[in-house]
């Protein structure tokens, strides 16, 4: 039993051999790919999520815009997309320190250095999962748009994780 149509499961083997091929320029380990009724799956890691009662939610990604190429943003997800309209505009090359740079000027950086006795976030976390954005936006040219949404961002020193994740590649 197919889950897509011949058109569907040929773009999303075309969008996914265009990561995997990337993936090594970008810093990204594929440890599986399963290649089953002509659909694609790539398999980077498995994690086993801390139980822990506190995380911050954030929504990170990339756009290749016309005018300006590749641009990284990222800014506090979940409910606080709204309340706070809160994000900020890297460039593909920002380095992790930069990244940690922008993301101490988001509105709502006090979030992150702990609150009402919730522990820090895990910022170094978050800057690293942006800067293999960045890195694969550079190392993969037809990569149009990433978007990781939610990245829950765990206590300073458990890691953070993306959730969900959309790539889209030009077309041909």
């Amino acid at each position: 039993m197919r889950w897509c149509g011949d058109a569907v499961c040929a773009a999303l083997a075309a969008a996914f051999l265009i990561v995997a091929f990337a993936a090594p320029a970008a810093g990204l380990e594929i440890k599986r790919s399963v290649l089953a009724n002509g659909a694609v799956l790539l398999v980077s890691e498995q994690h086993q999520l801390p139980m822990i009662t506190m995380t911050i939610a954030f929504d990170a990604g990339a756009r290749r815009d016309p005018d300006w190429g590749p641009v990284i943003a990222v800014g506090f997800g979940g409910v606080l997309v709204e309340l706070l309209d809160d994000v900020r505009l890297m460039a593909p090359d920002a380095t992790e320190d930069e990244i940690l740079s922008e993301l101490a000027k988001l509105r709502g950086a006090k979030f992150l250095a702990g609150t009402r006795g919730a522990p820090p976030a895990d910022v170094a976390a978050l800057a690293a999962i942006i800067a293999k954005v960045a890195a694969l936006t550079r190392a993969a040219p037809d990569v149009i748009e990433i978007d990781l949404n939610p990245v829950m961002v765990y206590p300073k020193g458990q890691g953070a994780c993306a959730l969900d994740a959309l790539v889209a590649v030009r077309d041909g």
